[in-house]
Parts: structure tokens; C-alpha cells; sequence
């Protein structure tokens, strides 16, 4: 009786398990606006010099981000906001008990944390801007699609040439001359592009 039950076991370890259907999934076409605008709302918060730079990059930018033939990819806030300093010049925001500066000599002694440290600011106003705008991105925590970038952060899911993910790699590794893998590699980076 034991053999028989052995046998039997062992059969149905080979047996073809039946799994679901698989359902391909259709890549649904970003919602766009027409026309990008800075939504007057959101301008007593985050002030109008700060705003402007980031509608000024997002309006030439960001449409090819949301749709196109690029296929998306993950991209973290990091990188982001790495090609919005790059494209705009703009080393901010800065935010001390939620009043926000374009500038680090009007923003207090604490505010005037390093370029990396601010990264989650300028992801609040980002998403911020974006929502006014009815637009939205989808996003998890995973790894970055980046060679530079080696932990899980919070990413984006965007349309990003290789080409703007070299660019961007290449200034992360020049600054550690490694992957980032700590917090405290994302803290202390500089601004890639000053003035």
C-alpha cells in the first residue's frame, strides 16, 4: 500500500498544472492636456519663481515622458530630478515649516540642506503640479531602470530615451565615482548643472 501511494505521488508530481490564462495587458495612452498651465491655486504655496522653472521644464519636456514611441520605463524621483536641474539650471527648492524659497539665500540656516536632500521636495511639488494638471503617474517602489542607481526608491513609470538615461548616469557615477546604495549617497550628491 505504500509503494502504491508513492507511485501515485510521484505521477501527479509531473501531472500539467493548470494556470490562468494569461491577459495581455494594453498600454493605455497617457492622458496629455493640451496646454500645459502653473495652476494659480498652488502658487501661495510653492511660490512663483519655484513653479516656474519646474512648468517651464515640464511643458518642454514632459508631454514626451507621458506619451510617444518610447517604450516606459522605472525612473526615480533622483533622476528626475537630476534632468530638471539639467535642463532649467535651477539648484531648489527649499522648504522650511512649509514655507517654500526659490533660493538659498532667502531660505534659513536649516533649510540649506545639500542638493540630493531636496529631492523629496521638489517630488512634492512635481506630483502637485502634475495632479492640478489631471495627470497621473503611475508609480512603485523598484529598482530604477539606471546603471548609477542601485537600490529601490520610489519610482515613475515614463518614457525615457536611453540617451536621457545615460546622460543621467553618467553624472551619478561622476560624482561618487560608484552606484549609489545608501541614503546618505543620495543626501550628500550635488547639483549636476549650477547657474
Amino acid at each position: 500500500m505504500l509503494l502504491q501511494t508513492s507511485r501515485l505521488a510521484a505521477a501527479d508530481k509531473g501531472a500539467k498544472v493548470d494556470r490562468p490564462p494569461q491577459v495581455v495587458v494594453q498600454q493605455v495612452a497617457q492622458h496629455v492636456p493640451a496646454q500645459w498651465d502653473i495652476p494659480g491655486k498652488l502658487l501661495p504655496r510653492y511660490g512663483h519663481d519655484n513653479l516656474r522653472y519646474l512648468h517651464q521644464w515640464w511643458q518642454v519636456q514632459g508631454s514626451a515622458m507621458l506619451q510617444g514611441d518610447t517604450p516606459l520605463v522605472m525612473i526615480s524621483g533622483l533622476q528626475l530630478y537630476c534632468a530638471f536641474n539639467l535642463f532649467t539650471g535651477f539648484e531648489g527648492p527649499w522648504c522650511h515649516k512649509k514655507k517654500w524659497y526659490a533660493a538659498a539665500d532667502q531660505a534659513p540656516p536649516q533649510a540649506r540642506l545639500e542638493w540630493g536632500s531636496r529631492c523629496k521636495l521638489f517630488l512634492m511639488m512635481w506630483k502637485t503640479y502634475l495632479k492640478a494638471q489631471g495627470v497621473n503617474v503611475p508609480q512603485k517602489m523598484t529598482r530604477p531602470f539606471s546603471a548609477a542607481i542601485s537600490r529601490w526608491l520610489v519610482c515613475y513609470r515614463l518614457r525615457w530615451t536611453k540617451d536621457q538615461i545615460d546622460r543621467v548616469d553618467s553624472i551619478l557615477f561622476g560624482q561618487l565615482q560608484r552606484q549609489l546604495i545608501t541614503g546618505g549617497d543620495v543626501a550628500c550628491l550635488r547639483a549636476p548643472k549650477t547657474g
